[in-house]
């Protein structure tokens, strides 16, 4: 898979009942020194709220604690009133928000579309309506 990829090394585990039954590492941690990954190496991982936040929700839904279109702020009151970006005309920076027209279901959390952006990773403000991903 590697070979194929523009990344350099990696690490996996794979564990069972809370005991590791599997733990490897491919490829190389520095491209310069061509020092080999060991599956002890630290990493910076990014974005990890996404992948437990859905996991939560799906728990609590199979165990019929919550609906996934359950309105967020029945079970978390800060979530009542949000606000949304609005643009101006020529679409290129947030000049106010507005209130959101709906409230934020569970479901929203799981195809990670709430909205929320980190402002290092944007290139301009969010839409008050979502955008088609491009083709």
């Amino acid at each position: 898979m590697l070979e194929k990829s523009k990344t350099p090394g990696a690490a996996e585990a794979i564990l069972k009942d809370g005991k590791l039954i599997y733990q490897n590492a491919y490829g190389y941690r520095d491209l310069m020194t061509e020092s080999l990954m060991k599956t002890d190496d630290i990493f910076k991982i990014y974005s990890m709220t996404k992948p437990i936040t859905s996991a939560a929700i799906m728990m609590l839904w199979q165990h019929g604690l919550l609906k996934l279109s359950d309105p967020i702020h029945r079970y978390i009151p800060a979530f009542k009133n949000m606000t949304v970006a609005k643009e101006n005309d020529a679409q290129t920076e947030i000049i106010d928000t507005v209130e959101a027209q709906n409230p934020l279901p569970f479901k929203t959390f799981l195809g990670i579309l709430q909205g929320w952006a980190m402002a290092f990773l944007v290139s301009k403000p969010l839409l008050e309506k979502p955008t088609p991903p491009h083709k």
